[in-house]
């Protein structure tokens, strides 16, 4: 005697089939149809980043300006002291800190708002199917956006100090961009992903980089260290390799050639790690924000 199943419960062993062949797929597999289905609808993420950043500043007067304004009072009252504490030359420290602050809150904003990326929009999440990689794509967006707005800042500082960058240096924040950017896609993919399972990440993420900040040469130039804390402190500090090859460009220098090796390194290893670690768990990901 035959069973016949009704339409529910054969849908019910379609999905759980789906479920179970998904879960025998390769991981990087996974991870990389959730991207590429992201890049198909990116006019989801490309639209809300403007929106919600205009949605932020709404009824203000300089709008996303405020970005810069604030880095600006930070770099002028920061920049008159420690030029004395530290002394060095005003008309060299400004400029330094500046662009330093510039590429700083883009890694900075980047890093804090992935880890939030998954909880934050389980809502939308629940609703509508989009591709995880939807969030970590919008996040980027939305602060590749507010650090446009903060190249302003850098353009009165030459003003007032005068342009320092050449035609090679200029040419050398391409390479810079597209390894930050790399560097930063596999971050804030970790980053959600392991928020999303433990909310203490998003804690923790934030006091690591706090700290941080006074690690990475940011208020002093990296030739005040010694051999010894050059070798054991920036060598293995992911975030001085992040700004310092969009920093040093904008300053007319060459930025360590070892920066640019070591951030190839990390762009490759470090987006298999968390391509991989994402894959492995996407289908739990859904239960984890909820």
């Amino acid at each position: 005697m035959s069973i016949t199943q009704s339409p529910a419960e054969q849908t019910t062993v379609e999905r759980g089939a789906v479920i179970r062949h998904n879960n025998r797929r390769p991981a990087l597999f996974i991870a990389r149809d959730d991207f590429i289905e992201a890049l198909q609808k990116r006019y989801l993420w490309l639209t809300l980043g403007y929106i919600e950043l205009k949605r932020r500043y709404r009824r203000t007067i300089l709008g996303p300006f405020w970005a810069a304004g604030h880095i600006a009072l930070y770099v002028v009252c920061v920049g008159f002291i420690f030029s004395s504490v530290l002394a060095t030359d005003r008309a060299t420290y400004i400029p330094y800190l500046a662009t330093s602050f510039v590429a700083w809150m883009l890694v900075y904003n980047t890093l804090q708002e992935s880890s939030g990326a998954f909880v934050s929009a389980s809502s939308l999440r629940q609703q509508i199917p989009v591709p995880y990689f939807h969030f970590i794509l919008l996040t980027l967006w939305r602060n590749i956006l507010v650090h446009i707005h903060n190249y302003s800042l850098i353009l009165i500082v030459s003003l007032f100090y005068g342009f320092k960058m050449t035609w090679f240096t200029t040419l050398l924040l391409i390479p810079g961009y597209i390894l930050v950017m790399l560097n930063l896609l596999w971050l804030a993919l970790l980053f959600a992903t392991l928020a999303a399972r433990y909310r203490d990440v998003t804690q923790l993420v934030a006091a690591i980089i706090q700290v941080m900040v006074f690690v990475t040469p940011i208020f002093y130039s990296p030739d005040m260290l010694t051999k010894f804390q050059r070798i054991y402190v920036l060598t293995p500090n992911l975030l001085y390799h992040l700004t310092v090859v969009l920093r040093d460009p904008l300053l007319g220098k060459l930025p360590p050639v070892s920066s640019y090796y070591i951030l190839v390194f990390t762009a490759i290893f470090g987006n298999l790690l968390a391509w991989w670690l994402f894959g492995k768990k996407r289908n739990q990901i859904i239960y984890w924000i909820m």
